[in-house]
């Protein structure tokens, strides 16, 4: 405002409300590696002053807020809209991509309660596969189940890791595929719930993907169901490549 006195022009200054902006770097909640995301694929936003409080999200269909915190989206059409929240903290935002985007980059802004903003850019795809690591283990083990199915359709659990104590180092238990009963693998996949011509390729070998399907209470998460021959006892560990739409 200005006011006129005694020839003077003087200035009042009044306190406009601001916003500190801050970037903001998303990657795939599986592999933590940058690269293209896919509609409903579950992804880790990392920055700061994202929320204020750390809270979690329990449960089928995630809401758009979360402590405060949200994430918008603007896709290469000009369509916006918000996602679903997992998990908020000041430094990490984990999120469910909607399935409305378009392919192509859109941007993403994640505002917290305070009204801080931190914006970054993803580039949507029709598939970003990516299988999730157990974890505490000593490498980057796939997060899998093993069940072996007897002739008579009973379904007996195999002990895949053992841990010393909740939090602790886990170690893999080996097992042999050839023992009796047929050997069930269950993988969790985030990334390819809208691909076609699912494959999945073990120790070099190709194997059929019996079933997928959204893993029950993880929102973003698919479970893939292969068979593992007899053929594959005590070749010790193995690389497991999950393709998609012929993307790695």
């Amino acid at each position: 405002m200005l006011r006129r006195f005694r020839g003077l022009l003087l200035l009042s200054l009044f306190m406009v409300p601001c916003t500190a902006q801050t970037p903001l770097k998303t990657v795939s909640a599986a592999s933590l590696l940058p690269g293209p995301v896919a509609r409903e694929m579950l992804v880790v936003s990392t920055g700061a002053g994202l929320a204020g409080v750390t809270a979690s999200f329990r449960g089928e269909d995630p809401g758009a807020d979360l402590g405060g915190t949200t994430v918008k989206l603007l896709d290469a059409e000009g369509r916006d809209g918000f996602a679903g929240l997992i998990f908020v903290s000041p430094a990490r935002v984990v999120w469910v991509v909607p399935d409305w985007p378009a392919d192509g980059v859109a941007k993403v802004i994640v505002t917290a309660a305070d009204g801080t903003t931190s914006e970054g850019e993803i580039t949507v795809a029709a598939a970003a596969p990516g299988l999730f690591s157990a974890e505490n283990a000593e490498k980057p083990y796939a997060a899998a189940s093993v069940a072996r199915l007897s002739a008579e359709g009973a379904s007996e659990p195999v002990v895949m890791f053992v841990c010393s104590s909740p939090g602790n180092l886990c170690l893999p238990a080996p097992f042999d595929p050839a023992g009796p009963g047929e050997a069930v693998v269950t993988l969790l996949a985030t990334g390819i719930r809208r691909a076609a011509n699912l494959s999945l390729r073990i120790g070099g070998e190709a194997l059929e993907v019996r079933s997928q399907r959204k893993a029950a209470g993880q929102p973003g998460v698919d479970e893939i169901e292969v068979a593992l021959p007899a053929a594959f006892t005590g070749r010790g560990d193995v690389e497991a490549v999950l393709t998609p739409d012929g993307v790695d």
